[in-house]
């Protein structure tokens, strides 16, 4: 999670930061708070999710704190190989006493199928 007091050079210097790892990771997590925190209010989750996938991640999993999560993969379509960033799932809401780590615990047994046969 990212904490702006723990930023050191602002949004756009840490978003640098966090496009490079994206290229080392197999699975990026991030909340819609972060996401925000990195590209501005009003960020398109979905877009950035994308980004992601392009840079290298095989899976995006995206927090929305008490309105569920997201994960997002890329899969091939047609013959000449063109590929698509789709949503594989949306976890259901939870109540504000849950906390984000319950909702990626509870989305890794159905991202982990979606990855494993992707």
């Amino acid at each position: 999670n990212i904490r702006q007091p723990m930023i050191v050079g602002g949004s756009e210097a840490y978003r640098g930061r966090v496009e490079r790892l994206t290229q080392a990771v197999d699975v990026a997590k991030a909340s819609d708070a972060d996401i925000e925190f990195l590209y501005g209010e009003g960020a398109d989750l979905d877009a950035v999710a994308g980004r992601w996938l392009d840079l290298g991640a095989r899976l995006v999993v995206v927090t929305r704190g008490p309105k569920g999560a997201s994960a997002y993969v890329k899969v091939a379509r047609g013959p000449d190989g063109d590929t698509e960033v789709v949503s594989i799932r949306k976890a259901p809401p939870c109540s504000d006493a849950q906390t984000v780590d319950s909702e990626v615990s509870g989305a890794a047994p159905w991202a982990e199928a979606e990855v494993g046969s992707a």
